[in-house]
């Protein structure tokens, strides 16, 4: 019997596609997704540039309005960005935070390798998650 995964799973290894650009970014979540994005989301509203992902709405002009209230700013950020979960790490809840991200990190590099959203196919992770990927198909 498989487990069902929603997005409030920990481990979640997530495909963020920008609907705009159709540009596509791999990550994950050692915590649950709506969590996540709620990180990415405010990082992008208060224009910090934390990891790809952020940075790809803070440099493409995508007519966010980050300068207006929350409604209408997660409003303008749905029409450019479709988050899918594509895969679900177990992690032992003894495990330290290093060690879980060790193994979402992996995983996430298979992925990113996988499917491809490296900035070289036109995607938006960057050519270090590589080497994790390898360590994986070994």
């Amino acid at each position: 019997m498989s487990k069902k995964i929603t997005c409030q799973n920990t481990g979640l290894i997530y495909l963020a596609e920008c609907t705009t650009c159709e540009s596509s970014y791999v990550g994950y979540s050692i915590g649950n997704l709506p969590k996540r994005f709620s990180n990415h989301k405010s990082h992008i509203k208060r224009n910090v540039k934390s990891c790809r992902l952020t940075n790809h709405f803070l440099d493409k002009d995508h007519d966010l309005v980050r300068d207006k209230n929350q409604k209408e700013f997660d409003n303008s950020l749905v029409k450019h960005v479709r988050i899918k979960i594509i895969d679900n790490v177990e992690l032992d809840p003894n495990l330290c935070t290093k060690d879980k991200e060790k193994l979402c990190e992996e995983r996430e590099g298979y992925w990113q390798h996988h499917l491809k959203t490296f900035e070289k196919f036109g995607g938006m992770n960057v050519l270090d998650s590589d080497q994790r990927s390898q360590s994986t198909q070994s």
